[in-house]
């Protein structure tokens, strides 16, 4: 009788679900938290084992601040910590919004155009030049070459 129970449990919880929940849950721990911290104008500790062990900022320095920051209205100093978080806020709310989707309707997204490979690769890739050019700026600023 109990294993029935169970294996009626497992059968409704499929992949796409248990996915949809995980990421419901993940971006909504962040945005809670981003509301909920207040900002902090002290940058001495971090937890960035890059920075901690080369002195050198890496790409995502900062994107906890900014969103934070962010997330309480203040745009140019989230623009100044790493400004990357304008395009990765509107990531993290597709992904809240796609997991909502994706656990009331029971399917995948959508988005067509996102399930063709190419079309990914393409926005991979200029996602990934976005971040060099954004980390090489960011480089020559902290180093004072520029």
């Amino acid at each position: 009788m109990k294993r029935k129970f169970i294996d009626k449990i497992f059968i409704q919880l499929n992949v796409k679900r248990v996915q949809g929940l995980i990421g419901i849950i993940l971006t909504t721990c962040i945005f809670i938290g981003a509301i909920i911290i207040e900002p902090f104008e002290d940058n001495s500790f971090t937890f960035c084992l890059f920075k901690n062990i080369t002195g050198q900022p890496c790409p995502g320095c900062g994107m906890g601040r900014s969103i934070i920051y962010l997330l309480h209205g203040d745009f140019e100093t989230a623009f100044q910590l790493n400004s990357l978080v304008f395009v990765l806020l509107p990531i993290l709310i597709m992904t809240w919004l796609g997991s909502i989707y994706m656990v009331i309707k029971d399917k995948e997204l959508p988005f067509e155009f996102l399930k063709k490979r190419k079309i990914r690769n393409i926005l991979t890739f200029l996602f990934l030049i976005l971040v060099i050019i954004y980390y090489t700026h960011k480089l020559l600023l902290y180093n004072k070459i520029i």
